[in-house]
């Protein structure tokens, strides 16, 4: 652990820590053709940003198997 330059890493999915909603959108139309889901609108941003994780799988139209 001595050589180690970072000892923890933080993932933030819910904009806490970091806006990332704006690289989450720019992947979706390629996951939502990859995996059968569906498309999201700019102007959905808001409200997605309010669901929780099933309430969003539900949006989506995405079975939770397809979610690790």
């Amino acid at each position: 652990m001595a050589d180690l330059k970072y000892r923890f890493v933080i993932f933030d999915f819910d904009g806490t820590l970091a806006n990332t909603l704006w690289w989450a959108a720019r992947q979706m139309p390629a996951i939502a053709a990859r995996y059968g889901t569906r498309q999201i609108d700019p102007e959905e941003y808001d409200h997605i940003r309010t669901l929780t994780p099933d309430a969003l799988l539900s949006y989506l139209k995405s079975p939770p198997g397809k979610c690790p």
